[in-house]
């Protein structure tokens, strides 16, 4: 494999290129991947494992679905198969300066012998991608060693739509944006310290989504409400500015004069458009373009981020703010944010991807405790006092029980207390929503779980419930059901070793994060799976190395995952709570059947 490699690696300079210098095969599977690579010219790099390399082509205009296209291939020189899984930008005065963008992937197989059809110039094959399927063939050209021909074949994988490739398709539908949920962030005790993390600000507003489609604008929530028509000099400033095909993530802010976010002002500009107009504070790139930038480096995101906000007019800068950010320092960026009476910090790794919903590699750390919470009562006013007393606020736990959290009787006006009570008389119950309650907070009247406050508060007791709480507002962006109390960073039911392992290479997804993942879906998954016989495929060094079905419980595996079957002589492997999934996890389970 190393003699493969020598005009590649005689190309490049590794001190400079974040390209990998080799790996070994991957086992199992052909791996098949093509990368969109804007270099001096835009091509695509169209590549096929093989004998632990990557054989590779670059095809000038892309691959073409309709058979009747033939697109040139130039035959280049084999790549490392750790290749396959690079994104990221060649720095200029490098060989392919430019970015690299993984445009499809997934795995190949030959129709025949690939050596054999390599030597007579005829290589058939097979594609399962995510964008590419069927059978394709690589044709050489007489007496000419570098250059082929790629030709789909017309079969069940074969469409009529000509093109795929085209910079104007939307990367997503319509319907993908309502559906569409945002990277987000666990919660730290304390800032990231290494140089691998960026901080920005953490603003106090509402989440949006900014997409352009066909000259059309969208602002959706991070439930996936259209927001458009309650921003309209936001939509506009897109609209007339921003490329088509084009996704910005940010957040909706009131700013006050010192620059600080205020989730109060913002509120009271949607109700009656009095205070300061809100801005779009923009902090990463998902799509420009047409181009999905979710697989390249943070860093880069934003770079690109920046570079388009800042050719906007000036009077479409006010409506659009780029989300500065400090590489690195993040102790004394928190101290900064905490002394000038900031909510806190937001920090990501600078190489990470985009992933939709929560992730590790994006970490949140607070200068105090703010939360959301689910009104569920209240009790009646004192003798000076209009509307009600206090809120009674409570948060779903994992099984979907509300529980009690505490009251708060502080951050009201007249106002805010009247209109609130005509809400909450709306929503009146006969009886208590609360599943576990403690002792009897004193509630006159109960409500059904619906609106959500945003409560600022100085700690909780041992049993849950908030101190000193400050009412800030009604949320509106987010579904009850979804408010709960967040866990901090590594807060998993059982502790997962080796968490920063890379399961999935192509993806960059670490045993942490599939922990975090099954944790957040177990609610979803178990109803399906509960007390039934599980196969569970083990993938110890992750899913490119060595993998295997197993049905019994193995050593050090607790008593709670197997059941005894009748017919069966050994007991099989089961999962009745999160914790029983975690467990497989952690063994180096990757899936469930």
């Amino acid at each position: 494999m190393k003699e493969k490699l020598i005009t590649y690696k005689a190309k490049r300079k590794f001190s400079e290129t974040p390209e990998p210098a080799e790996s070994e095969g991957s086992k199992g599977q052909r791996l098949y991947v093509v990368q969109k690579h804007d270099a001096s010219h835009l091509h695509y790099d169209f590549r096929l494992e093989h004998h632990g390399v990557l054989m590779s082509w670059a095809v000038p205009k892309g691959p073409s679905i309709d058979p009747a296209v033939k697109r040139l291939a130039v035959h280049v020189e084999d790549h490392p198969v750790s290749y396959g899984g690079f994104a990221g930008v060649i720095p200029k005065g490098n060989y392919g300066a430019g970015t690299v963008e993984i445009w499809d992937t997934g795995s190949w197989e030959p129709i025949g012998n690939v050596d054999e059809m390599m030597r007579e110039g005829v290589l058939k094959f097979e594609v399962f991608g995510k964008k590419l399927k069927g059978k394709w063939a690589l044709i050489r050209l007489k007496h000419d060693e570098k250059n082929w021909l790629l030709i789909k074949e017309k079969d069940e994988a074969w469409n009529e739509r000509p093109e795929i490739l085209g910079s104007r398709l939307p990367v997503v539908s319509k319907l993908d944006m309502h559906q569409f949920r945002p990277q987000l962030a666990m919660r730290a005790t304390s800032a990231p310290l290494s140089d691998e993390w960026l901080h920005e600000i953490k603003y106090d507003g509402y989440r949006i989504v900014a997409w352009k489609q066909k000259g059309d604008v969208y602002l959706i929530s991070r439930n996936g409400l259209d927001w458009t028509k309650k921003f309209p000099d936001i939509a506009k400033a897109i609209k007339d500015n921003v490329p088509d095909e084009t996704t910005i993530d940010g957040e909706m802010v009131v700013l006050s004069r010192e620059g600080i976010s205020d989730f109060g002002g913002l509120q009271k500009w949607l109700k009656d458009g009095s205070g300061s107009d809100p801005q779009f504070v923009c902090f990463d790139l998902i799509v420009e373009g047409g181009s999905d930038l979710t697989g390249l480096p943070l860093g880069y995101r934003k770079e690109k981020l920046e570079a388009l906000l800042t050719k906007l007019p000036e009077a479409s800068r006010y409506w659009l703010r780029y989300s500065t950010h400090v590489v690195g320092h993040g102790e004394s960026m928190m101290n900064e944010a905490c002394r000038n009476g900031l909510e806190g910090i937001i920090s990501k790794k600078v190489n990470s991807k985009y992933f939709l919903g929560r992730t590790s590699s994006w970490v949140k750390s607070k200068c105090y405790q703010q939360d959301e919470f689910v009104i569920g009562g209240y009790t009646k006013p004192g003798e000076s006092r209009v509307g009600f007393g206090s809120l009674l606020l409570g948060q779903f736990n994992s099984e979907g029980k509300f529980q009690y959290a505490g009251k708060v009787g502080s951050g009201f006006d007249d106002d805010k207390l009247n209109e609130l009570k005509k809400k909450m008389d709306r929503l009146k119950v006969s009886e208590n929503p609360f599943e576990e309650l403690g002792s009897n907070p004193g509630a006159e009247v109960w409500v059904s779980p619906q609106l959500i406050a945003q409560i600022r508060y100085a700690e909780r007791t041992k049993t849950g419930s908030i101190r000193h709480g400050v009412f800030l507002g009604l949320r509106e962006d987010k579904f009850a059901k979804e408010v709960t109390g967040e866990k901090a960073m590594n807060e998993l039911p059982i502790e997962i070793s080796h968490p920063d392992r890379i399961l999935f290479p192509l993806l960059g997804i670490t045993k942490l994060n599939l922990a975090e993942y099954y944790d957040r879906m177990a609610d979803r998954i178990l109803p399906y799976i509960h007390n039934r016989p599980l196969s569970i495929v083990r993938c110890p060094d992750g899913s490119e190395h060595a993998c295997f079905f197993q049905k019994h419980r193995g050593p050090g595996m607790p008593e709670s995952v197997e059941k005894k079957v009748r017919g069966e002589k050994e007991p099989l492997l089961i999962a009745a709570t999160s914790k029983d999934l975690l467990t497989f996890v952690q063994f180096g389970g990757i899936e469930f059947h």
